[in-house]
């Protein structure tokens, strides 16, 4: 999982991060080609990440708790722009693994949970 999450992930996710939760697709050409370069780089992880998934080759579970918050926050932030951009480059399956898979995982919804660090403040390593 680390390989997907380097420095170019987490600089395409701060760009990312000026706009707005449910930014409209103007709003997403208005912030200008950064934003697109930096949407299409994360988009296109999650689209090899939501394969993964769907071939049963990485657990959702395991993208669940590394990344699911951010990914679901993420495509609020795009998918406005991603709908406009099949419809006008005739392009229905851009990144539609992306989408599957925050679909997957807004169904799981993290949001009522306490974040790992209060939920497994007692955990203990096995006895080696």
């Amino acid at each position: 999982m680390r390989s997907f999450q380097d420095a170019q992930f987490a600089q395409a996710y701060q760009v990312l991060s000026s706009l707005p939760a449910d930014a409209t697709a103007e709003q997403f050409r208005a912030a200008g080609p950064r934003i697109e370069e930096a949407a299409l780089t994360l988009g296109m992880r999650y689209e090899l990440i939501g394969l993964l998934v769907f071939r049963e080759i990485m657990p959702l579970s395991l993208v669940a708790q590394s990344t699911g918050s951010v990914a679901v926050q993420f495509w609020g932030k795009m998918r406005a722009w991603v709908e406009e951009q099949r419809e006008a480059e005739a392009q229905p399956h851009l990144l539609e693994w992306c989408q599957w898979l925050m679909e997957q995982l807004e169904k799981r919804g993290r949001r009522a949970e306490p974040p790992a660090f209060v939920r497994y403040r007692d955990w203990r390593a096995p006895a080696e």
